[in-house]
């Protein structure tokens, strides 16, 4: 039954490849109004499948060499699939169908492009395989355009056999078949996810103690103290300058909030007009702070440009001022817990951490200077707190 599947296949191809051709040399005075598009895309991949004890007289008759229970084996599933879209230009009118593309699976002795590129070669369709001009040359005559979408996954084999198809399309099917020719390449997602995984194991650690931070700002006690300490840590801190300060787009702190959320992306945007709260809040922190933010001191330049006047009474409305935009920034929203399991959240809580070391490290100052009691327990803060830094 399958031999007679895949000859029944390769027959329907070579008969549909012959049709078109007949089509387009009948009539070569209506090419430029009739176009005809064939997509082949072809799907492979890498699996450990199992084979498990097989009758004697079954494998005598199909020719099976027996195997021990369960012994993994290297093998690979291909697939395969024949898109036609044809269009005419005059009436308007427009059809496609599809034919799947049947491949029986291959033994291989590793997943090395050398390994898998005579299984693959033997998978596809002669006349669509970028290998053979003389089989492309056939295609193009029965069509307009001819698209190639080999799909896989990003391992280092395949990457690999899709560099030499981009080769041979790059250097020699381009300039021979006039652009009629084309390639699509669509690595596997799935795969490319859980590859990615992998290869963030490295950031367990940090993974880890972003959690353990996320979960202590949820506690009230620390969310309370750490407001204190951040009013705390200003005062006599701030130096009050009566100038004009430099444009907003050339602050130092604005510069760092530009990196960190793109302030002027469109995503911000909400319904009535206005921005987001975050990029408001952002805005008010660096329109107070216009030193260098890796200052000891903060520094404010006092100085409203409309009213040309200062913008606080003194310096203690600054500092005030400067006090709660650092609590609208630092301690309003909620940290987004990281998860190492779907590693989700990673990105928002390392760009609020950095946010807290670049306001001058009042937000890991205040952090780092607290002291949570458990009931009449005494001092619960971890010692070693300080290698967060």
């Amino acid at each position: 039954m399958a031999s007679a599947i895949l000859q029944r296949q390769e027959a329907g191809l070579r008969r549909t490849l012959e049709l078109g051709k007949e089509h387009r040399s009948s009539r070569p005075q209506a090419l430029a109004e009739q176009l005809i598009i064939g997509v082949y895309s072809h799907e492979w991949d890498e699996t450990s499948a199992k084979f498990v004890h097989l009758d004697r007289q079954f494998s005598s008759k199909v020719g099976l060499r027996r195997r021990r229970a369960n012994k993994s084996v290297e093998c690979m599933v291909q697939r395969g699939a024949c898109h036609w879209f044809m269009a005419d230009l005059t009436t308007l009118k427009e059809g496609h169908f599809s034919e799947q593309w049947i491949i029986g699976p291959t033994l291989v002795s590793g997943s090395a492009a050398r390994d898998l590129w005579p299984s693959l070669t033997a998978g596809m369709p002669a006349v669509f395989g970028f290998w053979s001009k003389a089989g492309l040359k056939e295609v193009i005559a029965a069509m307009d355009m001819y698209i190639f979408a080999p799909i896989c996954d990003a391992a280092s084999g395949n990457i690999s056999i899709l560099r030499h198809f981009g080769h041979l399309w790059e250097m020699d099917l381009k300039h021979e078949f006039h652009g009629r020719v084309l390639m699509i390449v669509d690595p596997c997602q799935a795969h490319l996810h859980h590859r990615s995984k992998l290869a963030l194991a490295c950031l367990r650690e940090h993974t880890a103690r972003h959690y353990g931070l996320a979960q202590l700002y949820k506690l009230p006690v620390v969310i309370s103290k750490t407001a204190s300490s951040i009013a705390s840590l200003i005062i006599g801190k701030v130096d009050r300058v009566v100038q004009a300060p430099p444009p907003l787009e050339q602050r130092l702190l604005w510069v760092a909030f530009d990196v960190l959320f793109d302030m002027k992306g469109a995503h911000h945007d909400r319904k009535n007009g206005n921005k987001s709260v975050m990029v408001k809040d952002l805005e008010i922190l660096a329109e107070l702070v216009t030193g260098d933010p890796s200052a000891r001191r903060i520094r404010h330049e006092c100085w409203h440009t409309s009213s040309a006047r200062p913008c606080c009474t003194n310096l203690k409305d600054s500092e005030e001022r400067i006090t709660v935009a650092l609590l609208n920034v630092l301690m309003t929203a909620t940290d987004r817990v990281p998860c190492q399991s779907r590693w989700t959240n990673l990105l928002p809580s390392l760009k609020r951490t950095l946010v807290r070391c670049l306001v001058h490290r009042i937000g890991i100052d205040a952090f780092l200077s607290l002291h949570i009691f458990d009931g009449d327990q005494g001092n619960m803060a971890d010692p070693e707190a300080a290698s967060f830094q």
